[in-house]
This record gives structure tokens, sequence and C-alpha cells, in this order.
């Protein structure tokens, strides 16, 4: 009886979606894309919500395909990704089907969306092409970040004044996605100088084309900076070298990725910080002068004064030297005035007067006897101001 009644109503044949192919993306002689629709799979009309930003209409009219960039995720396949396409027919019987797309990138090359042709073989006559945007990335491509140093130096400017955790300024390379950092560890190469940040790291997100600060999971020691670094008076010379690992990830279904930098960082010590560099410039000058020349005991006071404000006026027209690139010279060395120890030296030969310049010229070059007096701020040509340089 049963088998009389299904012979009499046969069950309606399933609905088979119509097979789909991608064109592939020619990106150079050993570089492109290429993608594998899976068999679709049926589902309810109004299963999925289309939204306008992401659908597309066959040119022909009879089909509509959505693609979620949501849906894009990377393989376990090396390189390899998959995305979601849902197609539908105008015709409002027909059901909606459902597309897992693999997606095959071969060579390193930035992130981008790429406009595909899709090809729906609808019809036996011809197939219904529609052109969709898909996300396509490249696990190995490396060069989606770049470190930007201060723009007046090489080096990432650290001020030791500041309370919060210092950053590094980091650019997203790429015109098509923003980018995701999740992650930093920093590893100092100068221990003293650092100590873990007092907040934890707050993920950052970069827009296409922008810039962002990014903080580092540590912060200077200020007095451990200062000492560990005050015989390095160059300022063309970094004070320490941070090894950053970023975390990051591609929006859009990137791959999380580690981004390995190296930063050359200068400590800036504070305003305040230069001003007790100047007083004890010029207190040591001071001492040292009265020392050389006991003539001057008789008006402590006065030369006080006297040496408080010569170390002073020295080290405010050596910074402004300094910051428009000027080399500053003393005792031979090209130093940088705006650090806390060229700051004390500078004061001390302002304040001190010849005899000290002299004096500290002739140790400076290793002999104590028959160097040429220095005096202690002589502008020199070619944008060079030096002190002490006594040979």
């Amino acid at each position: 009886m049963l088998s009389a009644t299904a012979a009499a109503f046969p069950a309606p044949p399933a609905a088979v979606c119509p097979a789909v192919s991608l064109d592939p993306i020619p990106l150079g002689s050993a570089e492109g894309v290429t993608f594998r629709p899976g068999q679709g799979d049926p589902v309810s009309r109004d299963s999925i919500a289309f939204q306008s930003a992401y659908t597309y209409l066959s040119r022909d009219g009879a089909y509509s395909l959505y693609l979620d960039p949501t849906s894009v995720a990377p393989l376990p396949i090396v390189n390899s990704f998959s995305f979601q396409m849902t197609l539908r027919a105008n015709d409002p019987s027909a059901p909606a089907c459902t597309f897992t797309v693999g997606e095959d990138p071969v060579g390193k090359f930035a992130d981008f969306l790429a406009e595909v042709t899709v090809k729906i073989a609808g019809s036996p006559s011809a197939p219904s092409i529609a052109t969709v945007r898909v996300p396509v990335h490249s696990a190995g491509y490396e060069d989606a970040l770049e470190l930007l140093a201060d723009p007046n130096s090489r080096f990432v400017i650290v001020h030791l004044s500041d309370s919060s955790p210092p950053g590094i300024l980091v650019k997203n390379q790429l015109s098509s996605f923003p980018i995701h950092v999740t992650g930093l560890t920093a590893g100092p190469g100068c221990l003293r100088c650092w100590m873990p940040a007092n907040t934890p790291f707050t993920p950052v997100t970069i827009a296409p084309g922008s810039e962002a600060r990014v903080p580092l999971n540590v912060q200077p020691r200020t007095l451990g900076a200062v000492f560990a670094t005050a015989f390095i008076l160059g300022k063309d010379t970094p004070h320490d070298r941070l090894l950053v690992d970023l975390t990051y990830n591609v929006d859009a279904g990137g791959a999380v990725k580690q981004k390995q930098m190296t930063v050359p960082i200068r400590f800036n010590p504070s305003f305040w910080e230069l001003i007790l560099a100047v007083l004890m410039g010029a207190l040591i000058g001071m001492v040292l002068r009265l020392w050389l020349d006991p003539a001057h005991n008789q008006l402590i006071v006065k030369l006080a004064l006297q040496s408080l404000g010569m170390a002073a006026i020295a080290e405010f027209i050596s910074a402004v030297a300094a910051s428009f690139d000027s080399r500053v010279v003393i005792l031979g060395f090209d130093m940088d005035p705006r650090q806390f120890i060229p700051a004390l030296i500078i004061s001390t030969l302002a304040a001190g007067g010849p005899i000290v310049a002299k004096y500290l010229g002739k140790l400076a070059s290793g002999g104590v006897s028959d160097a040429a007096p220095a005096p202690p701020m002589v502008p020199a040509g070619g944008g060079d101001h030096s002190a002490g340089g006594g040979n």
C-alpha cells in the first residue's frame, strides 16, 4: 500500500545548485590567486540577509550574489584562505545556494580588495556573469607595517618625564584594509634603563595608509637610563635598541602574523632635569675656578651669580643650535646638549671660564701640560659650535 502511494505521488526532485567558477587573478610571472568553489548547498531564501554593500547582481539580472567579508578566514594549509558566497536566483521558487570558496594565493604581495569575475552555469545557452569584490591576502607578505622614527632624527625619542609607557609610531602600508595590532613585547638591550609598563597593552587598529602610536610594554627608569647612558655622548648614537615583536592581522580575514622590529632609542631628559644639570655644572665650574684661581675667593657671591648666568646662557645657545641640526663640539667630542651629561659639561665649562676649559682640555687630550688654552664656547664655521677643543 505504501509503495503504491509513493509511486502515485513521487517526491519532488531535490534542488540542485548551479555550478560556479571564479576567474584567477594574475599578479605577475610567478604570483597570483586561484579559487576553488565547492559544491553549492541549498538553503532557504530567507535564511541569509543580503547586505546591500556586499550584494552583487549578475549582468543578465538572473542572480544576486552575496559575499560576506567577515567570513574570510585563513586555512590550516599554509597561505590559503576560504570565504562564504551565497547565490540567489531571481526566480522566487528557487532556493538560495551557499558555496565555500577556497582562495590560494601564490607569492608575496600586499593584501588588497580584488574584483573577481564569477561565472554561474545557470542555463545551457550561456553562463551568467557577475563581478564581486573579494579580500585577497598573502600570508607570506611581511611589509604591511613600517616603523617610523622621529621626523627630526633616525631614532624613536623617549621622554623620561612621561609617566605613561612610551610608544612607537607605526604606519599601515596597505591601501585597502585596516590592520589590528593585538600584542607587543619589547626586549631591551639596556636592562637597567627599563621596567615593565604599569598598564596592560591595549590593541590598536591602524586605518589604511595611516599611522598610529602603539604603546610599548616597558617604560624607562629615569635614573637608570640617565646613568647607564651617561657616556653615550654623540647625538647620532642610540642610547639603546629595543627588539620589538608585534602581533597583528589584516582586517577581513588576514592571518595572524609576527613583525619583528629593531627600534633605536634616544632618551630625552625633562626640562627640570636639564635645569638640574645646569645648576650642578655651574657649581662644579665655580668650584674648579676657585681651586685653579684662588684670587676669586673674595668674590664668591658675584662669582656664583656669574657662573650660573654663563652656564644657563651657554646651555640655551647650545640646545638651540642642536635643534637646528648644528654640531656642538665639546672638548673635541660631538655632543647633544639636550642630554644630561653634555649639559653638565657645557655648564661646567661656561661657569668655570677659560681657566677651567684649559684645564679640562688638557685632561681630555690625555695630558696636563703644554696644552693650548681653550675658550668655553667658540662658534666655528659650517654650523659648528665648539667648546674646549684643546689638542
